[in-house]
């Protein structure tokens, strides 16, 4: 969403402040949009269109809620805290459009693995612990954007 970059011929860091949509099973659980999301990215650059990256990150999701969910106890409903970390690690390569240095649009895809911890906090007492799990899954995501230099 938002991005500061740093240029050195032919390297590329950014610093990006991203906001994610859940989907599929991550919006079973949680609704919610989050606003909280940050990556690191560096890319280096092999030709004048072509770069090789690495990209790190971290978006939470967060949502209070009543809803039913099936338990070891069986189906419990009732004030939840639920939450979502998701740390991306993942290996980039782009391409870059045209010929100058002021602004090039992009494509890419990042391939990886994603770190996932679930959390759901005091289920109407049910617990004193906390229902959390960690799991690392395997992730693909595709990049589409522009670099735009301000000072070349």
């Amino acid at each position: 969403m938002l991005s500061a970059n740093l240029f050195a011929q032919d390297l590329l860091t950014g610093l990006t402040y991203s906001i994610s949509i859940p989907t599929g099973n991550t919006s079973n659980f949680i609704s919610n949009t989050s606003f909280k999301g940050l990556s690191i990215d560096l890319r280096k650059f092999f030709s004048h269109n072509a770069s090789i990256g690495f990209l790190v990150g971290w978006s939470t999701f967060e949502e209070e809620t009543n809803k039913t969910i099936s338990t070891f106890v069986g189906d419990v409903s009732g004030e939840q805290n639920r939450l979502i970390n998701s740390f991306p690690v993942m290996i980039t390569t782009d391409y870059y459009f045209g010929e100058g240095r002021e602004f090039r649009p992009f494509i890419g895809i990042g391939v990886g693995m994603y770190y996932f911890y679930h959390q759901l906090e005091h289920i109407l007492e049910l617990a004193d612990d906390n229902l959390e799990s960690s799991k690392w899954h395997f992730g693909v995501a595709p990049e589409a954007g522009f670099v735009y230099l301000l000072d070349s």
